[in-house]
């Protein structure tokens, strides 16, 4: 589907959660500072806390984390995990530390933050699940068909097993080399940019030159940079994902792979309609590159698995979601706020995530809904079997010749002529 006033509905969306408390600010770190804030205790209090989950579920092994503490004591604070030195870079923001640490194992995870001369200031309990899932869906659906060589992936995905079952992978002969049941890939990025003339995205020169028809862009607090897009692209939860926002060209000011700069700090989460049974890793969907809507700031994050033409499993998306807007946070920063985009079947994801996940999406852009998906089948089923018995069962009854008198068994009205000048 279609969004040409994607970016009017957003502006809509920004100003009403601007109302209700956001607001733009310089840096992530900075953004994310007011989710940590803990009503508990003293100002002067030292608190742990996670900015990218909730601590029950962390997934992949890392994640980013926040201690309050007060300018004095920041530089004599040390983090235990499992009662060794935990692995983390943490950088100073308004109200404490803030940094991803790594090397969780799976399932609990003790997390502690102490005086280097003194004791345990606080501590928190992590679950750490495995980045290809599941966390709280269950057993995982196979067959399961990996998709990584088609669309914006084109690689075989990693061997994973040397038995089936799984995804056969094979080398550049066409010879097996092992099985995938995971469809995982190595995460890797691409840069992008749009023309001056404007239309689609396209790939920026391998090469690293600058192209002679790239496009600008001017972003809100008036700075007027190069219309460049920085692409990851990885796999979560057997899904594929993707993570897009406005960057420096690659090799511009020495620009890294997490570079924010041009970041408004506004996450939208591309949802996809559609239906299908699953056994299929899905493809990544084209409006996860929306120019418009990056054009103004915003990130967009994506997943495959939040597409219902990929499957109709809502709780696996509820996870797929939770676990793909973590990995976002990690990299780049808590948002200001998350808005969701999608129609039909992404907009009824939309309402099931909002509902049993909060925290996930702050606002919701939810197009062409209706209201589930078990009642619609129903209709399409029935429709099937009396459509067989009027057409080629009972054909010769003169009966079902007409719309209307279908409408007595089929129980959905219909006219057979346009009457619409008549009423």
């Amino acid at each position: 589907m279609r969004y040409t006033n994607a970016t009017v509905a957003l502006a809509a969306c920004a100003l009403l959660l601007n109302a209700c408390g956001g607001g733009d600010q310089s840096a992530s770190s900075e953004r994310a500072t007011p989710l940590a804030v803990s009503a508990q205790g003293p100002a002067m209090t030292v608190r742990l806390s996670v900015l990218s989950s909730a601590p029950e579920f962390v997934s992949g092994g890392d994640a980013r984390i926040h201690v309050r503490a007060a300018p004095g004591q920041r530089d004599k604070l040390v983090l235990l995990l499992n009662g060794r030195p935990a692995n983390a870079t943490l950088k100073e923001v308004t109200n404490g530390l803030e940094g991803v640490v790594t090397g969780l194992r799976d399932g609990d995870n003790l997390l502690e933050v102490k005086h280097r001369n003194a004791n345990v200031r606080d501590a928190i309990t992590l679950t750490n699940w495995p980045i290809t899932g599941p966390m709280f869906t269950g057993a995982q659906q196979m067959p399961f068909v990996c998709t990584t060589n088609q669309g914006a992936v084109s690689r075989q995905p990693l061997v994973d097993s040397q038995t089936a079952p799984g995804y056969r992978v094979t080398n550049a002969q066409g010879q097996s080399i092992g099985y995938s049941r995971n469809c995982s890939i190595e995460t890797f990025f691409s840069y992008w940019y749009r023309r001056a003339s404007g239309g689609s995205l396209v790939a920026l020169p391998a090469n690293g030159s600058r192209p002679a028809d790239m496009g600008k862009v001017t972003l809100a607090d008036g700075r007027e940079v190069d219309f460049v897009v920085r692409r990851e692209v990885g796999s979560i939860n057997r899904f594929l994902y993707s993570i897009a926002m406005l960057a420096p060209a690659p090799g511009a000011d020495n620009a890294a792979q997490d570079d924010t700069s041009l970041w408004n700090g506004k996450l939208l989460y591309w949802f996809q309609g559609g239906v299908a049974i699953g056994h299929t890793q899905g493809t990544v969907h084209s409006g996860s590159m929306n120019p418009d809507v990056l054009g103004q700031g915003w990130a967009i994050v994506h997943s495959s698995g939040n597409n219902t033409g990929t499957h109709y499993n809502l709780n696996l998306a509820g996870e797929t979601a939770m676990m793909t807007k973590e990995r976002f946070i990690e990299r780049y920063g808590a948002p200001m706020y998350t808005v969701g985009l999608g129609g039909s079947g992404g907009a009824i994801q939309q309402y099931i995530i909002a509902q049993n996940h909060p925290g996930v999406l702050d606002g919701l852009l939810p197009v062409q809904s209706y209201p589930d998906m078990v009642t619609q089948t129903i209709h399409v089923g029935d429709c099937e079997l009396l459509e067989y018995y009027m057409d080629a069962t009972d054909r010769a009854n003169p009966k079902w010749r007409t719309t209307k008198n279908r409408t007595c068994i089929i129980g959905i009205n219909a006219e057979q002529d346009d009457v619409g000048d008549k009423a």
